[in-house]
């Protein structure tokens, strides 16, 4: 068998990847009120007539003869004596996990990318999946009570360090969509229905099924697959819905609210008021790690709630004089609540305890989800201490609806080469919060918090 061999690239290459962009939102479904139009003077809205683009709808992909067989022995019993899987953070992270979904069963949907071979099934009845030396992205479901029920290899995947693929949502019927170098349909078996090239760097889909796809342009798509309408020069990499079919996309850049015909109903640019940084908060002056993650969901009032990476002083409000933020030292983590019609009612940076501020390097925002009484949680992250390649962790911080931030708690280090553009939660029924990670070695393969 052929091994899966990763070169290391060098500083300067490493640095140029990491300010590739990626993101990735699930919907949220929650009731909406009648929204007021909301226009910005810089930048400005853009047109509210979207073009639409019709394509056909698209056929089943059909992997090639060799890669069928791969993936046939990517699941197979687990010998009596299995080997060990080594794991080594530059070649073989184990199961690396992007993206996860709960569907209406309480069913765990995990996707992401799998080096070696390792235990699925914690049952007496060990499944081992993955072949030593090969890399996979995979999807996986998990039943509520964390049971192993099926998965699905994809096709060989070679890491790069910079591995940003792939996200995954439901619908109300338990189908999964999966969504990276394309949006393909799964059923509720593990079953692929259709696939259909993207370039998405996210995906949203609501509970009838329909997808919106999130990157250089926005696209929604029915529930066949096909394209009903496109925006042009969305530059968005977050997307969700609310119950009412309206779309939201967001970006590093600011929010913008479609219906589901395609009509843009506002928009809200964030601007800069500080020229001591270039363009999408880099120094002029060279250096800056940022990540175009952003976390973007509607609450059950149908609020919209927004996280993202603060690295310039930024006005979360172009409709006052008043709500500017600026970064405590290089860049900052803020949340912040807009109501239907695009109203700030508030945006807070994240409390890090403990941290000084020429110490705090910088902290990012990843994605957000509500526990049962609707308060908040945001994922993040943080390089900490004088080395800012040293002491990057995770985070996870609550707030009440109202903004106060009530809880601050660490995670494990992760390592921002790799897995800088994956990091997804979700919050089930009893308040639980699973966060996507690298090298955890029991399924589902996710840290789980209750906050």
């Amino acid at each position: 068998m052929k091994n899966v061999t990763v070169k290391k690239l060098s500083v300067v290459a490493i640095a140029s990847c990491l300010l590739l962009s990626a993101c990735s939102s699930e919907n949220s479904a929650a009731p909406s009120s009648s929204s007021t139009k909301v226009t910005t003077t810089n930048p400005p809205t853009i047109k509210t007539t979207i073009p639409v683009d019709t394509v056909p709808a698209p056929e089943d992909t059909q992997p090639d003869p060799e890669a069928l067989a791969r993936n046939k022995e990517c699941e197979r019993v687990r010998p009596a004596t299995p080997k060990p899987t080594e794991f080594d953070s530059w070649d073989s992270p184990g199961v690396l996990t992007t993206s996860v979904n709960i569907d209406s069963d309480g069913n765990t949907i995990v996707t992401g990318l799998i080096s070696g071979e390792h235990d699925f099934d914690v049952t007496s009845k060990r499944k081992t999946v993955g072949v030593d030396g090969w890399s996979f992205k995979f999807l996986a479901k998990f039943n509520e009570r964390q049971e192993f029920l099926w998965m699905k290899c994809q096709g060989e995947e070679t890491l790069f360090h910079f591995y940003i693929e792939p996200t995954v949502n439901t619908d109300a019927t338990g189908n999964s969509y999966q969504c990276g170098g394309s949006l393909s349909k799964f059923d509720p078996e593990g079953k692929l229905l259709w696939s259909t090239a993207s370039d998405a760097l996210s995906c949203a889909t609501n509970s009838s099924g329909e997808s919106v796809l999130a990157g250089p342009q926005a696209h929604f798509v029915d529930t066949k697959g096909k394209t009903i309408w496109s925006a042009k020069n969305c530059s968005c990499s977050a997307a969700t819905f609310d119950q009412e079919g309206n779309i939201f996309v967001g970006g590093q850049n600011g929010l913008k609210k479609f219906s589901s015909s395609g009509k843009q109903l506002w928009s809200i640019g964030f601007r800069s008021r500080n020229s001591d940084f270039g363009p999408n908060g880099y120094s002029e002056y060279g250096g800056g790690v940022v990540t175009e993650q952003v976390g973007l969901r509607t609450d059950r009032d149908n609020n919209i709630v927004f996280v993202f990476s603060l690295n310039l002083k930024n006005d979360v409000d172009p409709s006052s004089n008043t709500k500017i933020l600026s970064p405590v030292w290089f860049q900052d983590t803020v949340i912040a609540k807009y109501t239907a019609g695009g109203k700030l009612l508030w945006a807070k940076k994240v409390k890090i305890p403990k941290t000084v501020v020429k110490t705090t390097r910088y902290a990012e925002g990843y994605d957000i989800s509500f526990i049962p009484n609707g308060d908040i949680i945001v994922l993040g992250g943080g390089k900490l201490g004088k080395n800012a390649d040293q002491d990057l962790r995770l985070f996870l911080a609550k707030f009440t609806t109202d903004g106060e931030q009530t809880r601050f708690m660490w995670l494990g280090e992760y390592l921002s080469f790799i897995h800088n553009m994956g990091h997804h939660i979700v919050t089930d029924t009893n308040g639980r919060t699973y966060v996507t990670s690298a090298g955890e070695k029991l399924p589902p393969f996710l840290i789980s918090r209750d906050m």
